[in-house]
Order: structure tokens, then sequence, then C-alpha cells
């Protein structure tokens, strides 16, 4: 998700995502803190999230979680909101007394699984991201966030393949592409990568005499 805050961020006393059921009588609910003025982009594991009337057990079985009190009986598990269950999503943002605070929210999406990372080296974990394409298609997002490069990790055991890209600009004369470097002498410590502002998809291997 990115969240762009125009004002100043000690004027905010708030602000909170939530997942909720269709009356926000159960839900799981996130504090957004720390915010600077400018663009932030947040990636938030559902292990990270508290609950109300909701499962806990469906965040994370292995891990607990705070439960946010509520007055009275607990309902019973049958009853309790889980994630799939959910039918609204909301944000609250609440500034401080006799001021005003300006927020925009952007780009929230969720992923089940975050594989697709397995097999790429680089230093800032948000530079890479899963889009869909007018096409419907899902692909692989470089966004130049936190980093500029990211690189396939070494494969092992495997000598020859192909590895192939589609790449998409993200705008005109954007300087991205898709690059190889080694030693084209001894067909050693080849690395493939992307450069910033690129989309990739259609990322196949087989079996090939080139990288």
């Amino acid at each position: 998700m990115a969240v762009y805050l125009e004002t100043d961020p000690s004027d905010l006393e708030s602000v909170r995502l939530y997942f909720a059921n269709k009356d926000k009588t159960a839900y799981f609910v996130y504090p957004i803190t720390n915010l600077v003025k400018g663009w932030n982009y947040l990636k938030i594991p559902k292990m990270k999230f508290s609950s109300v009337n909701a499962s806990k057990e469906s965040i994370a079985k292995s891990k607990p979680i705070n439960n946010e009190a509520t007055s009275g009986s607990s309902p019973k598990d049958g009853s309790l909101l889980n994630w799939d269950k959910v039918e609204r999503v909301g944000l609250e943002v609440t500034s401080r007394s006799n001021v005003t605070s300006t927020v925009n929210f952007d780009d929230l999406r969720g992923l089940s699984s975050e594989d697709y990372l397995d097999g790429w080296l680089t230093t800032g974990p948000l530079f890479l991201d899963l889009i869909k394409s007018p096409e419907d298609n899902v692909t692989l997002q470089g966004k130049n966030i936190g980093a500029s490069v990211a690189l396939i990790k070494k494969l092992a055991g495997v000598s020859n393949f192909t590895f192939k890209a589609k790449l998409v600009p993200m705008k005109v004369n954007a300087r991205s592409g898709f690059f190889i470097r080694g030693n084209y002498k001894t067909e050693s410590d080849i690395s493939c990568g992307i450069m910033c502002q690129s989309a990739i998809d259609d990322i196949v291997e087989k079996e090939d005499e080139n990288c």
C-alpha cells in the first residue's frame, strides 16, 4: 500500500487499516505509524494485525496476536471472522485538535504469498511487486522504490537453459531493461537481472545453450 501525507506528520493522531464484516462488529486492524511527509510505501504481513471478534488462528496459527479487548463474553470460535469472510475494507484517519490532515491512499493490494521473491536478490524489499497487465496476466514489476536493480539468484546444478522475459517500460524514455553479465570466456558466474522502471512477465525456463 502507498500512503501520501500532504500535511505535517505531527498533526496526525492515528491512522488505522481494517478488514471487517459488513457491520464492522468483527475486524482485523493495523495501526499505521511513523508516516513521513510525502510518499510512504508499506508492506504489512497478516500476522501484524490485531483482531476484534476475529479468528487469531487465521492470522498466524503458530504465532499469538494481540486481541483488542471488548466488553461482555467473547463469541464462540465458530462465529469469529476469518480472512475469507471479510466484506468490508476501510481506513480510519484522526487528526489532532484544531488542525486538518490530508492523507491520500493508493495501490492497496493483497498477496497470498511472497514466494515469487525467492529467486531474486535485491537491496530493497519493495522494489519487486506483482501486478496484473491489461491482458489480465500476473506480471513482475520493478518500482524504483528503495532499490534500482534486482538479480536472479545463482542457479545450482543447471548449465543449459534459457531465461525468457517480456519487458514493458512503465513510462516513455524510462531507463530500464534486462541485462546479463559475467565471465563469457569460462561461461561461469553469469548473472541476469532487471533494471528499474520495468514490468516483466512470461518468465519461463527451458533447456538451451544460452542464458
